[in-house]
């Protein structure tokens, strides 16, 4: 299903932990040119969304998944913290970084070569590290201690950015994950048969690979335009 409205309506109306994952890549609040959508809020405000997008999407989903901009990270981190202490003690958080491996080119300063992933994850609710198994060194070495299916990769996760040749991209929107990245995250969190959100539909990544995965995926997008793109991929 595509919601072409707003994220938090859908939510409000949604039972409690009725999906097995959401996943969200909120607006980054830097000025980009969305088809309908303003990207240039004061500070307060865009906070305020956040907030509202954290409270309704824990209120939602066993898991939850939130990408966002380095820039960010302490107003997050502090309401984050807030909500759990006060409002939902009964899920935990844990940080994992996107290294790009293929960043910006920037002279004036060390150009950012990541974003955050922030995992929110209900009491008790399982997740999958064997489905997202890598490459052993110790295998690569020879060394014998090496687990011969490979290892569980840790918190850091290199993926090039999905840039204007890549064969996935999608010109007509200004962000987009690559799939390789939102595959692990949903691979990590569910399996088959699983239902899955996604807040903020875009290029309709996350609904593409839960097609390829076999999970259930809805999709919120403000903009008509956007959701037709999406119909079409």
């Amino acid at each position: 299903m595509i919601y072409n409205e707003d994220c938090l309506d859908v939510l409000r109306r949604t039972p409690k932990l009725h999906y097995n994952m959401l996943f969200a890549d909120p607006p980054d609040n830097l000025g980009l040119a969305y088809d309908n959508y303003q990207d240039n809020l004061p500070d307060s405000t865009y906070y305020a969304k956040f907030e509202q997008w954290l409270l309704w999407s824990l209120h939602t989903a066993r898991v939850v998944w939130f990408s966002y901009y380095w820039k960010h990270d302490l107003e997050v981190k502090y309401l984050v913290r807030s909500i759990l202490r006060n409002v939902y003690p009964t899920f935990t958080a844990k940080t994992f970084i996107w290294r790009y491996t293929f960043g910006q080119y920037q002279q004036t300063d060390c150009a950012s070569g990541y974003r955050y992933l922030l995992r929110l994850r209900y009491a008790g609710t399982p997740i999958y590290p064997e489905s997202i198994m890598v490459p052993s060194r110790r295998n690569e070495l020879g060394d014998p201690r090496g687990n011969p299916e490979g290892r569980v990769p840790d918190d850091v996760w290199d993926f090039p950015r999905v840039v204007g040749n890549s064969p996935e991209r999608q010109n007509w929107h200004p962000t987009q994950h690559p799939m390789a990245l939102v595959a692990r995250v949903m691979k990590l969190s569910t399996v088959p048969g699983d239902k899955v959100i996604d807040l903020f539909g875009g290029t309709g990544t996350v609904a593409k690979v839960a097609k390829a995965l076999g999970r259930e995926c809805d999709t919120c997008e403000i903009s008509p335009v956007y959701c037709e793109k999406i119909k079409e991929i």
